[in-house]
Protein backbone atom coordinates (compact mmCIF):
# COMPACT_ATOMS: atom_id res chain seq x y z
CA UNK A 1 0.00 0.00 0.00
CA UNK A 2 0.93 3.64 -1.00
CA UNK A 3 0.75 6.29 1.01
CA UNK A 4 1.15 10.02 0.33
CA UNK A 5 1.04 13.08 2.58
CA UNK A 6 -0.17 16.28 0.35
CA UNK A 7 -0.94 19.80 1.21
CA UNK A 8 -4.17 21.33 0.84
CA UNK A 9 -5.00 24.92 0.31
CA UNK A 10 -8.19 26.26 1.95
CA UNK A 11 -10.13 29.50 0.62
CA UNK A 12 -9.92 32.27 3.84
CA UNK A 13 -13.37 33.49 2.74
CA UNK A 14 -15.89 30.01 1.46
CA UNK A 15 -15.46 26.34 2.37
CA UNK A 16 -13.40 25.91 -1.12
CA UNK A 17 -9.88 23.80 -0.78
CA UNK A 18 -8.06 22.37 -3.26
CA UNK A 19 -4.20 21.12 -3.69
CA UNK A 20 -2.62 23.75 -6.19
CA UNK A 21 -1.25 27.19 -4.58
CA UNK A 22 -1.69 29.09 -7.38
CA UNK A 23 -5.11 28.40 -8.32
CA UNK A 24 -6.12 28.58 -4.79
CA UNK A 25 -5.11 32.25 -4.79
CA UNK A 26 -6.30 33.17 -7.96
CA UNK A 27 -9.92 31.64 -6.48
CA UNK A 28 -9.57 34.41 -3.46
CA UNK A 29 -9.07 37.10 -5.20
CA UNK A 30 -12.51 35.75 -7.44
CA UNK A 31 -14.42 34.86 -4.35
CA UNK A 32 -17.99 35.89 -3.70
CA UNK A 33 -17.42 35.83 -0.11
CA UNK A 34 -13.95 37.88 -0.36
CA UNK A 35 -15.16 41.34 1.29
CA UNK A 36 -12.85 42.99 -1.09
CA UNK A 37 -15.44 41.87 -4.04
CA UNK A 38 -18.81 43.23 -2.10
CA UNK A 39 -19.73 46.59 -4.12
CA UNK A 40 -22.82 48.45 -3.40
CA UNK A 41 -24.10 47.70 -7.36
CA UNK A 42 -25.02 44.67 -6.19
CA UNK A 43 -27.62 45.68 -4.03
CA UNK A 44 -28.62 48.80 -6.49
CA UNK A 45 -32.16 48.84 -8.27
CA UNK A 46 -30.31 50.43 -11.20
CA UNK A 47 -28.27 46.86 -11.75
CA UNK A 48 -29.39 45.34 -14.47
CA UNK A 49 -28.03 42.81 -17.42
CA UNK A 50 -28.14 43.58 -21.11
CA UNK A 51 -27.07 41.54 -23.69
CA UNK A 52 -23.90 42.58 -25.92
CA UNK A 53 -22.86 41.62 -29.31
CA UNK A 54 -18.79 41.02 -29.24
CA UNK A 55 -16.72 39.81 -32.39
CA UNK A 56 -14.00 37.46 -31.84
CA UNK A 57 -11.01 36.70 -33.81
CA UNK A 58 -9.50 33.51 -34.38
CA UNK A 59 -7.07 33.53 -36.66
CA UNK A 60 -6.78 34.92 -40.26
CA UNK A 61 -8.87 31.64 -42.15
CA UNK A 62 -11.35 31.89 -40.11
CA UNK A 63 -12.18 35.82 -39.74
CA UNK A 64 -14.64 37.35 -36.82
CA UNK A 65 -16.66 35.13 -35.29
CA UNK A 66 -20.32 37.08 -33.75
CA UNK A 67 -20.41 35.92 -29.95
CA UNK A 68 -23.43 37.11 -27.45
CA UNK A 69 -23.20 37.83 -23.47
CA UNK A 70 -24.94 39.49 -20.92
CA UNK A 71 -23.24 41.89 -18.77
CA UNK A 72 -24.32 44.17 -15.99
CA UNK A 73 -25.74 47.73 -16.91
CA UNK A 74 -26.23 50.45 -14.99
CA UNK A 75 -29.60 52.28 -15.83
CA UNK A 76 -28.71 55.77 -13.71
CA UNK A 77 -25.02 56.20 -15.19
CA UNK A 78 -25.80 54.43 -18.73
CA UNK A 79 -22.99 52.57 -18.52
CA UNK A 80 -21.47 48.76 -18.67
CA UNK A 81 -19.81 47.34 -15.01
CA UNK A 82 -17.22 44.94 -14.74
CA UNK A 83 -17.57 42.78 -11.25
CA UNK A 84 -14.12 42.19 -9.65
CA UNK A 85 -14.54 38.72 -10.24
CA UNK A 86 -14.32 39.72 -14.31
CA UNK A 87 -12.02 42.46 -14.08
CA UNK A 88 -9.43 39.63 -14.07
CA UNK A 89 -11.39 37.83 -16.93
CA UNK A 90 -10.27 39.17 -20.78
CA UNK A 91 -12.62 37.33 -22.62
CA UNK A 92 -15.54 39.06 -24.30
CA UNK A 93 -14.88 42.94 -23.49
CA UNK A 94 -14.36 43.56 -27.05
CA UNK A 95 -17.86 45.70 -27.83
CA UNK A 96 -18.31 49.35 -29.34
CA UNK A 97 -19.06 50.79 -26.09
CA UNK A 98 -15.60 49.51 -24.61
CA UNK A 99 -13.94 51.85 -26.95
CA UNK A 100 -16.20 54.72 -25.88
CA UNK A 101 -14.50 54.25 -22.34
CA UNK A 102 -18.26 53.44 -21.20
CA UNK A 103 -16.96 50.14 -19.40
CA UNK A 104 -15.81 50.24 -15.92
CA UNK A 105 -15.12 48.27 -13.06
CA UNK A 106 -18.03 48.40 -10.34
CA UNK A 107 -17.06 51.36 -7.83
CA UNK A 108 -16.79 50.65 -4.31
CA UNK A 109 -18.91 53.35 -3.28
CA UNK A 110 -21.85 55.10 -5.14
CA UNK A 111 -23.81 57.84 -4.17
CA UNK A 112 -26.71 57.28 -6.62
CA UNK A 113 -27.13 54.08 -5.23
CA UNK A 114 -31.13 52.87 -5.06
CA UNK A 115 -31.48 50.41 -2.13
CA UNK A 116 -33.30 47.21 -3.22
CA UNK A 117 -36.40 47.22 -1.27
CA UNK A 118 -38.73 44.29 -0.71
Amino acid sequence: MKEKQKIVYYCDFCKKKGLVKHAMERHENRCFKNPDNLRPCFECNCLKKKKITYYVCYSDIHGETECTAEIFHCSKKEIYLKTPQNDFDKKFYEFDDQKENNYISMPRKCEEQEKITF
